[in-house]
C-alpha cells in the first residue's frame, strides 16, 4: 500500500519542449506549411480575386477591375444556353441541377 501512497502524493510536472523538439516540430509543421500556401492557398486567393477583372493574360499593366460584370455576364450566358449549363452542371461536376428560368 505504501508504493500507492507514493503514486497519489507525487505531483505530476508537464514536461517543456526542449530547444531541439521545438526545431524539430518547427521545421517539420513550417516546413510543409509553407508550401502548402504556396502552392495551394495564394493561388486560389489569386484566382479569386482575378476572376474580378478584364485581363487578356498577357501583359499584368493592362489589368483593368471589372467588378461583378464577368459574373453578370455568366449569367447571361446561363440564359441563353440553359440546356448545355444544366448538362454540364450534372455531368461533369456532379452538382444537382438547378431549376432553370
Amino acid at each position: 500500500m505504501s508504493s500507492t501512497a507514493k503514486d497519489i502524493n507525487k505531483v505530476s510536472r508537464r514536461r517543456a519542449f526542449s530547444k531541439a523538439d521545438r526545431t524539430t516540430l518547427a521545421a517539420f509543421v513550417g516546413i510543409p506549411l509553407f508550401f502548402h500556401l504556396l502552392l495551394v492557398w495564394i493561388p486560389a486567393v489569386l484566382t479569386i480575386l482575378l476572376s474580378f477583372t478584364y485581363w487578356s493574360g498577357i501583359s499584368i499593366s493592362r489589368i483593368k477591375w471589372a467588378g461583378l460584370a464577368n459574373y453578370k455576364i455568366f449569367s447571361l450566358i446561363r440564359l441563353h444556353f440553359g440546356k448545355v449549363y444544366k448538362t454540364t452542371q450534372s455531368g461533369f461536376c456532379g452538382l444537382p441541377v438547378l431549376p432553370h428560368h
